[in-house]
């Protein structure tokens, strides 16, 4: 399968654009490319600015993928010394029936077996700094997002909210996604300066 790496980066960020060009370099990912991430005027009805920035950044790189399977990264990630040969095995772990996978997450306190696991539908995903998308359903999700982005804040079934959110809403809302996880997680989020969060 193929995959399409797109990093998530503010052109205002260089600091972070530096500092993921040598994670990418050191794991030999130079076919990487950068999306200009979207940084709209105001929050309408997300908590922040930066949190609809965020939503629409992921939603406009999912249909960037095209008929490739995508590898989402946001500019504050960074891998584990081993996330190469870890890497290589969690791909052949992979079950063929994937529909999301979390190489780096959080999933809170949840108990979670080593290696490539299956996550249940009601098991929130926190942290979206790498993400991968099977391409088959891909517009299925754009679609989803887009119904989110659509409601009113505090919708019942979801509204606008931090896209991490967003993702475990779909996944609830349709068991199907089969959706997987490395334990331990292969990356984290590379302390930095937030432009999401309140400083």
């Amino acid at each position: 399968m193929n995959f399409r790496k797109v990093v998530i980066n503010l052109p205002s960020r260089q600091d972070r654009r530096a500092e993921m060009c040598r994670v990418l370099e050191g794991i030999g990912w130079r076919d990487a490319e950068f999306f200009p991430a979207i940084r709209p005027d105001d929050a309408g009805d997300f908590e922040s600015v930066g949190a609809r920035g965020c939503f629409l950044s992921h939603l406009a790189c999912l249909k960037l993928a095209g008929d490739d399977a995508l590898i989402l990264m946001e500019d504050d990630l960074n891998v584990t010394a081993d996330f190469l040969p870890r890497w290589d095995r969690a791909l052949a772990a992979l079950p063929d029936d994937w529909a999301i996978f979390y190489p780096a997450h959080s999933l809170g306190d949840a108990t979670t077996p080593a290696g490539v696991h299956r996550v249940a539908p009601d098991v929130a995903v926190r942290c979206t700094h790498m993400m991968c998308f099977n391409p088959q359903v891909i517009p299925r999700i754009i679609e989803r997002l887009g119904i989110i982005l659509s409601r009113p804040a505090g919708h019942p079934l979801g509204g606008p909210m931090h896209v991490d959110g967003a993702y475990s809403t779909i996944r609830t809302q349709n068991p199907d996604l089969t959706t997987y996880a490395c334990e331990p997680a292969l990356g984290f989020q590379r302390p930095s300066r937030s432009d999401i969060a309140a400083l």
